[in-house]
């Protein structure tokens, strides 16, 4: 079977954070990588986040019942008629920073850290051993590629150019302000 792709553009506007989930003790938790170096959003938290948008549509009776799952699947028998690739730098800004050493202040500016502590509110002081810490990536445009069959490849993609711009936020604490973003084809 023919199949058909279009390339997602997912430009961030905020600090944002896509964990790996092994936290380093303290409570630190690292971001997703690529083996070098640079920032990764997995096709797997995408098309998370897409599908959580298509089932607000859903149960507000926006788009068809049963559309989410069609589109998506499901962990039964109905396997997902998209696919999507992890989302990374554009191939210009990728290949320059490849070029550096990932110690490199240039490599090293992508990326922060972000703490925060539990506030007693009868006191009005840091509770003890309350501090986290995780880290960040600065804004910067990604991009994934969605893949589906080409037979179905129209009303695929006019159904996501729908999601698209509902799509407001990514990643951890994405409903405390990190991961602002905009998704375009």
């Amino acid at each position: 079977m023919s199949q058909t792709s279009r390339i997602l553009n997912i430009e961030l506007h905020d600090f944002w954070h896509v964990g790996t989930g092994e936290g380093r003790g303290s409570g630190d938790d690292s971001i997703v990588k690529l083996k070098n170096g640079l920032p990764y959003l997995p096709g797997r938290e995408l098309k998370g986040i897409l599908k959580v948008t298509a089932q607000c549509l859903e149960s507000w009776g926006h788009i068809t019942q049963g559309d989410t799952e069609r589109l998506f699947g499901n962990q039964g028998n109905n396997p997902a008629k998209i696919q999507i690739t992890g989302a990374e730098l554009d191939k210009n800004d990728a290949e320059y920073l490849r070029g550096l050493d990932k110690y490199d202040p240039t490599c090293r500016a992508l990326f922060d850290s972000l703490s925060s502590t539990a506030i007693n509110y009868e006191s009005g002081n840091a509770t003890n051993q309350s501090l986290r810490s995780m880290e960040i990536v600065i804004p910067c445009v990604l991009q994934a590629e969605i893949t589906c069959e080409e037979k179905d490849s129209k009303t695929i993609f006019d159904f996501l150019e729908r999601l698209l711009p509902l799509t407001r936020a990514i990643g951890a604490s994405r409903n405390r302000g990190l991961g602002r973003c905009t998704m375009t084809f």
